[in-house]
């Protein structure tokens, strides 16, 4: 990962409180309807399960432009991303949250893709991420802001300190790439 700067101003004065004060939309790290047909990621779902994890206990609490508990908000990039298209979105993993290693199967739709992770609040021990090739994240600031080498790097993240653990997350991609969400995405938004 590559660390871009502090970007402490964008965060905006209430918005981590507001984050961690409510409950924002619960969310399962694996979601097979939603990525049915996708083979990494039907490949990822056997390995998640051989390995013993429970698909229904691992999730976080997502924010995005659809919450509620955010609505008041107007979330723009901290960073200039030219004429790109962006999707973002917190998520806050309470004490005793787990996310195995995964990737964000968004990032397999562009070609173009490009990955960033920023913290909302500083490091605390027991806030632990850590990436494929064992590179831990430890000892930030909140604002601190890094980019990916590539955009669906295998990741994973446990909270096993007392406070609530709150990072900011997105991705950009070029306007004209090619979308393949058609072969594999399921979009229930359609339903």
């Amino acid at each position: 990962m590559k660390y871009l700067g502090n970007f402490k101003d964008w965060i905006q004065p209430g918005l981590l409180e507001r984050i961690v004060e409510t409950q924002g939309d619960p969310t399962l790290l694996n979601q097979p309807l939603t990525w049915k047909g996708h083979p990494e990621h039907e490949a990822w779902y056997k390995t998640f399960c051989a390995a013993g994890y429970d698909k229904r206990n691992y999730y976080s609490n997502m924010y995005n432009e659809r919450t509620i508990d955010i609505k008041d908000f107007t979330i723009t990039p901290p960073i200039d991303i030219g004429t790109a298209a962006w999707d973002w979105w917190f998520i806050k993993f309470l004490p005793g949250s787990v996310a195995c290693m995964h990737y964000d199967p968004h990032t397999k739709i562009y070609q173009t893709a490009k990955r960033y992770w920023m913290a909302m609040m500083d490091y605390h021990p027991g806030h632990v991420f850590v990436s494929e090739g064992g590179q831990m994240m430890k000892n930030y600031k909140a604002g601190d802001l890094w980019t990916w080498e590539k955009a669906d790097l295998m990741h994973g993240v446990v909270n096993i300190s007392m406070l609530p653990r709150v990072t900011f997350q997105f991705s950009t991609h070029e306007l004209d790439d090619v979308y393949n969400k058609p072969k594999f995405y399921i979009d229930h938004t359609l339903d």
